[in-house]
């Protein structure tokens, strides 16, 4: 009940963030997907079906707030390629694994992005691509810290019982 409160409150709160504070900021702020970061993060240390629906309920949601640009189809194939690489090729103890997993994420929510809005330079569009991958993986690696830090803290699992937890309490 707390977790799913929690999460709830994480995903709104990312919202707007990610819709307000950081649009307001400019770049390179306003072109990190806080929410594809989070997810990213949920599907590492909680539950796969939890994140699927993150990922499902991102599109509605930033539509609500605004965001025409929200294609579904976008973050769903981001969640379904997050759900096999978490499952099968990341590991979910490490800031390598989840940093590789917010990278390949990343580029192919850029590329389709891209794709459906194609209306500049393929070379502007990829030197944009990769000089906003080092601010991602920054925002990903704080991101990571920030929950390092919540889940030494909450060692009873108050905000999520995860495998996070049960990793520092050994």
């Amino acid at each position: 009940m707390i977790g799913g409160l929690f999460l709830a409150i994480l995903f709104w709160g990312g919202i707007l963030l990610q819709s307000s504070f950081f649009q307001a900021i400019g770049e390179p702020l306003a072109s990190i997907p806080l929410l594809l970061i989070l997810g990213a993060l949920i599907f590492q240390r909680y539950s796969p079906i939890t994140a699927t629906i993150w990922f499902i309920a991102i599109s509605p949601a930033l539509s609500w707030f605004g965001f025409a640009d929200a294609s579904w189809f976008v973050y769903i194939l981001c969640g379904i390629l997050a759900l096999f690489l978490s499952k099968r090729v990341f590991t979910s103890q490490s800031v390598y694994g989840f940093l590789g997993l917010v990278t390949i994420i990343f580029l192919l929510f850029f590329f389709l992005k891209a794709v459906k809005e194609f209306n500049d330079s393929l070379i502007d569009l990829l030197w944009l691509g990769f000089g906003n991958l080092f601010w991602v993986l920054l925002m990903a690696y704080l991101i990571f810290l920030f929950e390092q830090i919540v889940c030494k803290a909450t060692l009873s699992g108050f905000f999520l019982r995860s495998r996070a937890n049960r990793f520092h309490e050994k």
